[in-house]
Order: C-alpha cells, then sequence, then structure tokens
C-alpha cells in the first residue's frame, strides 16, 4: 500500500497538470511493482476524474493564433458534443498547446513521423496515429487520418469530431484551421 504522502504526492501531480507520473527507484525495484504501477494508475485516474477542464493562459511554442484556437477546444468539446480533436501537425506545437487545456476527449496526433509520435504520446489524453505515407492535400490527409482513426475502432459513423491542421494557403504567415465535421462525412470526401 502506499503511504499517505505518496498517494498525496501522484494526486497533486495530476492536478498540477503533469502528463505523466513515474515511479521512483525505491518502489520500481520494491516487491510487487506491478501492484504499484496499478495503484498509481488507479490514483491518477481519480485525481484526474476531479479536475475539469479549462483553457490555460500564457504562450507555448505554438503561434499565438494557434495558441488561441487550442485555448477555445473545451468550449466547443461541450457545445458540440464532439468526440474527439484530430491535429495534423507536422511540428507538435498544437499538440502542446492543446493538451494542456485538459479536454475531455481524445487527441489523435496525426503523423508519418514516428519520433514525433513517440514523443507526445507521454501529452495528456495525446494518441499517436501514426501514418506511412500522408497525402500532400489537406483534404486527403484528413481523409486518410480519419480512415486510419474509424479503422482502429476509435470513433463511429455519426460521431462529430474537430480537425486542427495547417493552412494550404502557399506562403502563409498563420497556419491554422478548425474544421467540426462527422466522421462519415469526411469519409465520404
Amino acid at each position: 500500500r502506499p503511504t499517505r504522502a505518496e498517494a498525496n504526492d501522484v494526486a497533486n501531480s495530476v492536478m498540477d497538470g503533469t502528463d505523466a507520473v513515474m515511479l521512483s527507484a525505491e518502489t520500481s525495484t520494491g516487491k510487487y511493482p506491478a501492484v504499484a504501477v496499478e495503484t498509481m494508475n488507479r490514483i491518477a485516474l481519480a485525481a484526474e476524474a476531479a479536475v475539469k477542464p479549462a483553457p490555460v493562459n500564457g504562450r507555448t511554442r505554438a503561434s499565438h493564433e494557434t495558441d488561441v484556437l487550442c485555448a477555445s477546444i473545451p468550449q466547443y468539446v461541450d457545445a458540440l458534443d464532439l468526440k474527439a480533436v484530430i491535429v495534423l501537425s507536422k511540428t507538435g506545437k498544437t499538440i502542446e498547446s492543446l493538451s494542456r487545456h485538459r479536454i475531455k476527449v481524445p487527441i489523435y496526433n496525426i503523423s508519418s513521423n514516428p519520433k514525433l509520435i513517440r514523443q507526445y504520446n507521454v501529452f495528456r489524453g495525446v494518441e499517436g496515429v501514426y501514418i506511412d505515407k500522408v497525402a500532400d492535400d489537406r483534404d486527403k490527409i484528413a481523409s486518410q487520418a480519419m480512415e486510419k482513426v474509424y479503422s482502429l475502432g476509435l470513433l463511429n459513423l455519426k460521431d462529430k469530431v474537430a480537425i486542427i491542421s495547417g493552412s494550404s494557403i502557399k506562403n502563409k504567415s498563420l497556419n491554422s484551421i478548425l474544421e467540426i465535421a462527422q466522421v462519415k462525412d469526411i469519409l465520404q470526401k
């Protein structure tokens, strides 16, 4: 059993916005490492259930416009009953900006870069989805992403999702597009 201090440390870490927690050497090399991980997971999930999604102020490595767009996503999730947010990002900056708001639905990080997938899987609520060859056209990428996410059984045809991507405008200085769509509509493109 964890001490009260250990359980409190895990719970407070989650409530303070930590994306991931890990065991210390003493705990992970003890007699029951699997039980320790299961217990820590239960504590983290209970603490996470108590945390309400809320926009976080401040800047990230993303552009100011992307930070503002990502701060508005929690409102869209509730108002539009969104089931997921799909992010088509080459750099991961949008993932960093979005995951800090602790939205209630999964964030699917679509990429052809395995390093980017692994790196951002540790962020809260982010699940990486690897696509071998990403199309050049934004609509085709969105369709590819939806086919992959849908084929994994992660969404239903009638689910509404938000798709955040870069702009297809050449020589752009700003590059965030937010689209709300039903899964079935994207799959029919």
